[in-house]
């Protein structure tokens, strides 16, 4: 840890022990542990909770400051945040010193990226701002990466990376503000804290929806409208999200899918569930098929390498929280699996069709991706079906009896799976390279203008009946 790290920290560690000092031990990591009591015996205090002792201690501060920076990591220092900590300050510090410890073993952050703790986990955040149009008044663009991916699967940032083979440089092209978001993972080498071992959908979907909060109040965006964008797993959070959207006064104007899956259990099954140290499913037996799959984009795209292979496992994956995979199993702290009391449908309320965000697909051809290629249209239509009906108050059901407006009205539920959802060319990374991003950009475009006029449509056959001909006759 550099020096002037050390003292940036200096003034904030005492702080963040004042705001709650009975949980401040539990929260810091052995390291910081130790050296606070340290510093809190050679001033006399006695120790380090003795606000009134310490907080006005220069000498305290300066005992601390050398301990630190001669023992501990930048990590250490993040492991103490918790929810009931002032943590913001200590994160985006954090995150400066990351980025600049590049050598071999230490985590690197990427350009535009910040660790932070939010909701009392740890997450890697990227916004990217438009480079045409206004974002202040468009809505902001959420995306949520899937299983065992970060969310640079969005926007790339590796070395040698091409902006033009990721899907934020397309959207930012097309006037929207994007926020990326990497929940928690267990990397190699470490990015995050592995503290989320416990991390379920619904802590997902209310980190999600604060980082979202934040990043409007960061950039000084007047939109309080968002669309999210969520991969492969990270369809099982869409219902959590706009929950905890509703609560911040957030307007989830559309959920799209790229090639996702809903929060039902089983629907995906795996074989190898061995976990890491830390407590989170280890992605070993995945990686093969999503490298398989990354060698046809890159077949697709002239040859080119996109993502090389060394930086796709040292810098795009990592072990996943086990409760969001979907298998009704939880961690037991002691190296192993167990079942979990909470069932899956219960933890990402997907049949909660109130909460539910207005949903539409984007899903791949290829047959290295059948189990999306051929069910996500069908899926995601019959969310979307139940979703509209629960918008329909059963007293325009009995106005709009015999009603050429009731045939209106059919004819809309039956077509809606059709017009919510647009096929891309590829497979389960159909939006990574060039081409495919592009279109992937254009297509969440459509599918946002085809939302818009459909609730139109959908809103005017519902305003007032009209007469039947035949009452005229």
């Amino acid at each position: 840890m550099k020096l002037s790290l050390a003292l940036s920290l200096i003034a904030l560690v005492p702080f963040t022990v004042a705001q709650d000092p009975s949980n401040g031990s539990q929260a810091m990591s052995p390291c910081l542990l130790q050296c606070n009591k340290e510093a809190a015996t050679a001033i006399n205090c006695g120790t380090f909770e003795n606000i009134e002792c310490t907080c006005p201690s220069a000498d305290y501060v300066e005992v601390l400051m050398n301990c630190l920076a001669a023992s501990c990591t930048a990590l250490d220092v993040l492991s103490m945040i918790s929810n009931s900590f002032s943590y913001r300050n200590i994160a985006n510090i954090l995150t400066d010193n990351m980025a600049q410890e590049n050598h071999a073993g230490k985590p690197i952050l990427y350009p535009g990226e910040t660790l932070e703790a939010i909701g009392g986990f740890p997450t890697i955040c990227h916004y990217q701002p438009p480079t045409a149009g206004d974002a202040i008044s468009r809505p902001l663009i959420v995306c949520i990466p899937g299983g065992v991916h970060l969310a640079r699967v969005f926007y790339g940032g590796h070395h040698g990376y091409r902006q033009e083979d990721f899907l934020t440089h397309w959207l930012s092209e097309s006037g929207f503000g994007i926020l990326s978001l990497s929940y928690p993972l267990d990397t190699n080498p470490p990015l995050m804290p592995t503290t989320g071992s416990a991390f379920r959908i619904a802590d997902w979907g209310r980190q999600a929806a604060l980082s979202a909060q934040s990043c409007i109040d960061r950039h000084s965006l007047s939109t309080r409208s968002v669309v999210l964008v969520s991969w492969s797993m990270g369809g099982r959070m869409i219902v959590q999200f706009n929950i905890a959207c509703k609560r911040l006064g957030l307007d989830v104007q559309q959920y799209i899918s790229l090639a996702a899956t809903p929060g039902i259990s089983g629907i995906r099954s795996l074989q190898d569930m061995s976990c890491t140290a830390a407590g989170y499913f280890d992605i070993t037996s995945r990686i093969d098929a999503f490298c398989k799959q990354l060698d046809a984009v890159d077949k697709a795209n002239n040859e080119r390498n996109i993502i090389p292979r060394e930086i796709y496992l040292r810098e795009y994956v990592g072990g996943t929280p086990i409760n969001l995979i979907g298998l009704r199993l939880r961690y037991d702290g002691q190296g192993s699996f167990v079942e979990d009391e909470v069932t899956h449908e219960e933890d990402s309320r997907v049949f909660d069709i109130e909460n539910t965000p207005c949903p539409s697909a984007l899903y791949p051809t290829s047959s290295l991706d059948s189990g999306h290629s051929l069910t996500d249209k069908a899926t995601w239509g019959f969310l979307l079906t139940y979703k509209l009906e629960s918008m329909v108050e059963k007293k325009h059901l009995k106005d709009l009896e015999s009603t050429q407006k009731w045939d209106k009205l059919r004819a809309l539920f039956h077509e809606a799976p059709s017009r919510m959802s647009r096929e891309v060319w590829g497979n389960h990374f159909f939006f990574v390279g060039e081409k495919g991003a592009r279109e992937t950009a254009e297509k969440i475009g459509d599918l946002l203008n085809e939302g818009v006029i459909l609730k139109s449509e959908l809103t005017s056959i519902l305003s007032s009946p009209e007469t039947d001909p035949e009452d005229i006759l």
